[in-house]
């Protein structure tokens, strides 16, 4: 894509998803309705109305778009150009009236993550990235951590330890190996804050694409690696392992986990 054009449709999810974030936080306080959709699973009708909200403006400013949300999986070939959203990542969180939860948006042609945007709303903050022009934290270039030994790095986890029967064990090896964890029950927060260098890896032994879409060129950009537990490219038909961190730890932590 031209790098114009990828301009505007970064400009454009910025603009979109910094309204959104005081749309969503005077929602918040004005109530809601909660949905269950699983037993583990709840969804608010605000997750809808975010994903109505992003796919209409889009349409409106240019044109026809695809939208992949967070109940699709591998439904696209990678000769697709589409955006991958998640109108609310950690809806619990949010309901629960924690502040861990955000926006994200990301722009994939062919395979591959070219923009991607994240809001927090309740930190009043924008983390957004093109592809070969950096990551920023609303306009501060961000840098990962230059941490280069697992021993001293604290590193982010997955928190349904349901979903895969490899979770306990990766889990017992990460906190035997590294400094210390932490589980905040939102993928868009953790990829941001290894971007920045808060925090010094995220593992996710089982996935989706929304929850790492935007993440994945925000921590490329800001200096990362972003693989599969045994250090290939995330396949975005079908993501299941990830593994975003500094350089300097990322094959001690490979070395570690059970694909």
């Amino acid at each position: 894509m031209h790098k114009k054009l990828l301009k505007k449709y970064s400009d454009m999810a910025k603009n979109t998803l910094s309204d959104l974030s005081k749309i969503v936080k005077q929602k918040r306080e004005d109530g809601y309705r909660v949905i269950r959709k699983e037993k583990r699973e709840l969804v608010t009708e605000l997750d809808v109305f975010v994903q109505n909200y992003i796919k209409e403006r889009f349409t409106r400013e240019i044109g026809s778009v695809e939208i992949v949300s967070e109940e699709m999986r591998g439904a696209l070939n990678s000769g697709d150009s589409y955006w991958s959203i998640d109108p609310i990542d950690g809806t619990h969180n949010f309901i629960a009236g924690l502040p861990y939860y955000g926006i994200s948006a990301a722009y994939i042609e062919k395979g591959e993550v070219l923009l991607g945007v994240i809001a927090l709303p309740d930190n009043n903050t924008l983390y957004h990235a093109i592809k070969s022009h950096g990551a920023f934290e609303n306009e501060k270039k961000l840098v990962v951590s230059d941490v280069g030994e697992l021993s001293k790095s604290i590193v982010a986890y997955d928190n349904q330890f349901h979903l895969s029967g490899k979770m306990i064990k990766n889990y017992i090896s990460l906190t035997d190996a590294c400094f210390t964890t932490r589980i905040h029950g939102c993928s868009v927060i953790d990829l941001s804050y290894v971007a920045k260098g808060l925090l010094s890896a995220r593992v996710y032994n089982s996935t989706k694409l929304c929850d790492i879409a935007a993440g994945i060129i925000l921590v490329k950009e800001s200096g990362g690696i972003v693989t599969d537990f045994s250090g290939n490219y995330i396949d975005l038909s079908s993501p299941e392992d990830a593994l975003f961190s500094a350089p300097g730890i990322h094959k001690e932590l490979m070395s570690i986990l059970i694909n």
